[in-house]
C-alpha cells in the first residue's frame, strides 16, 4: 500500500466545495447511506448524490452495495489518508524517534560492555565509570521501545480504518 496521495484535477475539483468536504468529514466517522447523510448534513438527496458522484470519480469515496437494498458510502484509502494525514505524520515521526533512540542506546551499550570486557590501561578497577553509561543505555532502549510500541499501535489503528 503506497503512502503517497496523488492529486489530480478531479481531486482538486472534489475538494473545492464545502459541501463535499463536509461529506468527507462525515464519512470519516463511519460509512453511511444516502438517507443517513441527508439527515446528518441536512441536505437534499439529489445534492448529495451529485456531490458523492464527484467524490467517487476523484477516488475519495467508495460505494459499497449490501445486497439488493442497501448502498453505503465510505471513504476510500485515498480519502482516509487525506483526512487523517496528521495521524500518518505522528506515526512516522514516532517510528523515526524509536529507531534513533534504539541505535544510540545500543551503541552506548556496546561501548559500555567493551569497556567492561577490555578496560583502558590504568582504569581496570574503575567500574563506577561504566554504571552511568549502562543506565543511560537502558533508558534510551526503553524510550525506543515505548516510541516503537506507540507507532506500531497507531499504525494498526490507521491500517484497520483504511481496510474497513
Amino acid at each position: 500500500m503506497s503512502d503517497i496521495i496523488s492529486f489530480n484535477i478531479k481531486t482538486f475539483k472534489a475538494l473545492s466545495s464545502q459541501k463535499r468536504i463536509k461529506i468527507l468529514k462525515s464519512l470519516n466517522d463511519r460509512q453511511m447511506t444516502l438517507s443517513e447523510l441527508s439527515k446528518h448534513l441536512n441536505l437534499p438527496k439529489s445534492t448529495l448524490h451529485e456531490n458523492l458522484s464527484i467524490l467517487i470519480d476523484a477516488g475519495l469515496v467508495k460505494r459499497v452495495e449490501w445486497g439488493d437494498k442497501f448502498v453505503y458510502y465510505k471513504l476510500s484509502n485515498k480519502g482516509c489518508k487525506l483526512l487523517n494525514y496528521k495521524r500518518y505524520l505522528k506515526v512516522t515521526i514516532s517510528f523515526t524517534f524509536s529507531v534513533i533512540f534504539l541505535i544510540v542506546g545500543l551503541e552506548n551499550l556496546s561501548r559500555s560492555l567493551r569497556y567492561l570486557i577490555r578496560p583502558p590501561p590504568g582504569l581496570e578497577h574503575e567500574y563506577s565509570l561504566v554504571v552511568p553509561y549502562l543506565t543511560f543505555s537502558i533508558i534510551l532502549i526503553s524510550i525506543a521501545c515505548m516510541f516503537g510500541f506507540y507507532s506500531f499501535r497507531s499504525w494498526r489503528k490507521i491500517s484497520q480504518r483504511t481496510r474497513n
